[in-house]
């Protein structure tokens, strides 16, 4: 698996937007922006995946953000690697978030998968 350097046309594909939308995506109930730390932080979970890739697992990857952009947890997929069904790259990423925190509520976080 070759992971690709991430650009604005890049990213709308990977999210399922159309390349040729950019950075910005419309529907009848949904209206959405792109910003620089959104292409920063879904190249972290890309990378994330990637390792995934080379261990042997499902490829996913995933990054937890504050709402002030701090970087909360990190994950990737671990199924394989732990022998465990609920090792998903979104929820490793929360369950560290969660410990880290000391608290189940993560209010006004964002997730990058």
């Amino acid at each position: 698996m070759q992971v690709m350097p991430l650009r604005p046309s890049s990213v709308g594909f990977v999210l399922g937007i159309s390349p040729s939308r950019r950075a910005r995506c419309r529907s009848k109930r949904l209206t959405c922006e792109f910003h620089e730390r959104d292409y920063r932080f879904m190249k972290l979970a890309l990378e994330q995946a990637k390792l995934a890739f080379d261990e042997g697992e499902v490829p996913v990857g995933c990054v937890l953000i504050s709402e002030d952009g701090e970087i909360l947890s990190i994950g990737r997929n671990r199924v394989q690697q732990k022998m465990d069904c609920t090792c998903h790259a979104e929820i490793e990423c929360l369950r560290s978030a969660m410990a880290t925190a000391n608290n189940w509520r993560l209010l006004g976080s964002v997730i990058y998968c």
